[in-house]
């Protein structure tokens, strides 16, 4: 099977952009563990479904350049343009992501926890109110 340099050429640009994709997909599911914080279970499958899901585009990839043979211009487009992606604009993201992070826990979380905390205290004494009337009135009337 001969390939030109032309093919070859195509296929490692594409490769490049895939990389660059699948650093895209990669920097969505690392957003996803910094909003989300997920616990190691969970991180265990976010992690495996990630994997899969780029597993899958190198194997479509692989198919549509090389007709499923592996390459190693291929190989070598994909990680570099991966690492260009997360060298380049997911440290970006993750910054804006870490920011947006501190601006949402400092001005959303923190007053709406106090709020909540506060009106959960009022909720607490009403109910002990309640239960303290309830258990008076059960004293005082006589069963038959």
């Amino acid at each position: 099977m001969n390939v030109t340099l032309a093919e070859q050429l195509r296929g490692f640009y594409l490769s490049l952009g895939m990389g660059v994709f699948l650093g895209a997909v990669y920097d969505i599911f690392r957003l996803i563990r910094i909003f989300w914080n997920p616990p190691k279970r969970q991180l265990f499958f976010l992690d495996m479904l990630c994997m899969l899901l780029l597993g899958i585009f190198s194997y479509l990839l692989f198919l549509a350049v090389s007709s499923g043979s592996l390459r190693l211009y291929v190989i070598l487009g994909e990680c570099i343009g991966f690492c260009v992606y997360v060298w380049t604009v997911g440290r970006i993201t993750e910054r804006i992501a870490g920011g947006i992070l501190h601006i949402l826990r400092r001005f959303l979380w923190r007053p709406l926890q106090g709020i909540l905390s506060f009106f959960g205290k009022k909720i607490e004494w009403l109910t002990n109110k309640v239960y303290i009337s309830i258990k008076q009135n059960q004293k005082h009337t006589k069963k038959p």
